[in-house]
């Protein structure tokens, strides 16, 4: 494993990698765990991973939220929420956002990193959708840690194979103990079959042959969708389409409510998640709503944005 995360540019020993029941069972270990820095706000995204925010309310912990758009987070806002409110860590997915599909800059990255050290917050970098990435030159926040405060989450699920939960966390020494503790707690070791399997398709090569055939697959559905929308012209309507990934995200001008677009798709048998779905209480006046394409076909896709398209043109007109 040790071998596998350096092809990633996360240097670490075999003792600091946790082998866990998926990457959501890491990030419920972390937000119930004490830190060292002993804060206990957790900072998230806006929009963001839906079942990190319902993790962290239940657990009882304070969740705030900083805006990330298509153009990135304020840095100046995030370096005032470091300073001023006790945050335990900030938890952040920089590579292919869920669901923005955007990526943090390597300058960006840098400068949250060094905000991280200033201030004593801990980083929880969610890198769950490494394997698609294709720009070699694209590092880790974990990459620029000189400080011991970036906390790495990679999961095998989406490439490997969604039934069988496995994930890993790459911790420092000084958190290590506390938790195997809490994973003790929660189920003893994670299940030898699934390691044993992913350990053979790793050692094997057929792992990175199946990581080709993905990012080949996912490329195809991202130039289907770019494409596609380079014919589609709203005023108004803000997307971005990542080089690869499997959603995107698109922002409705004021008038076109994304509630009742939701609603009248779904009489059309398309289901879109609305950005409810990804904000805290206090950010749910993002008028916006994200497609999800991993299971179709090429042909699907093009029938699926037709009609929300269509739809879209036809709410707009009433």
């Amino acid at each position: 494993m040790q071998d596998h995360f350096s092809e990633y540019q996360v240097f670490t020993t075999e003792e600091k990698i946790f082998i866990t029941s998926g990457s959501q069972q890491a990030l419920s270990i972390l937000s119930n765990m004490p830190f060292p820095n002993g804060k206990k706000n957790i900072l998230v995204e806006q929009p963001t991973y839906r079942l990190m925010q319902d993790m962290t309310i239940l657990n009882g912990n304070k969740l705030i939220g900083i805006k990330r758009n298509f153009h990135g987070i304020d840095l100046k806002e995030l370096e005032k929420i470091f300073k001023q409110e006790s945050i335990k860590f900030f938890y952040t997915i920089p590579r292919f956002h869920n669901p923005l599909g955007t990526s943090y800059s390597e300058k960006e990255k840098m400068k949250i990193v060094g905000l991280a050290q200033k201030y004593d917050v801990y980083i929880v970098e969610d890198d769950y959708f490494i394997d698609i990435e294709t720009n070699r030159k694209a590092l880790p926040l974990y990459y620029y840690d000189t400080s011991k405060k970036v906390i790495y989450i990679k999961s095998f699920s989406k490439t490997f194979m969604p039934g069988i939960r496995i994930g890993a966390v790459v911790l420092h020494d000084h958190l290590k103990d506390e938790f195997f503790e809490h994973k003790r707690c929660h189920d003893q070791s994670t299940s030898v079959l699934a390691q044993g399997a992913l350990e053979i398709f790793i050692n094997s090569g057929m792992y990175k042959n199946h990581v080709r055939k993905i990012q080949r697959e996912y490329g195809k559905k991202m130039t289907c969708l770019r494409e596609f929308l380079k014919n589609q012209s709203i005023e108004g309507i803000e997307y971005f389409v990542p080089p690869t990934g499997f959603f995107i995200w698109v922002k409705l001008p004021p008038e076109l409510n994304v509630n009742t677009l939701a609603r009248r798709l779904k009489e059309k048998n398309i289901l879109i998640l609305t950005a409810k779905e990804f904000l805290t209480v206090d950010h749910q006046d993002e008028n916006s709503f994200r497609i999800a394409i991993s299971h179709l076909l090429v042909d699907q896709i093009r029938c699926g944005l037709k009609t929300v398209f269509e739809e879209i043109r036809a709410y707009a007109s009433q």
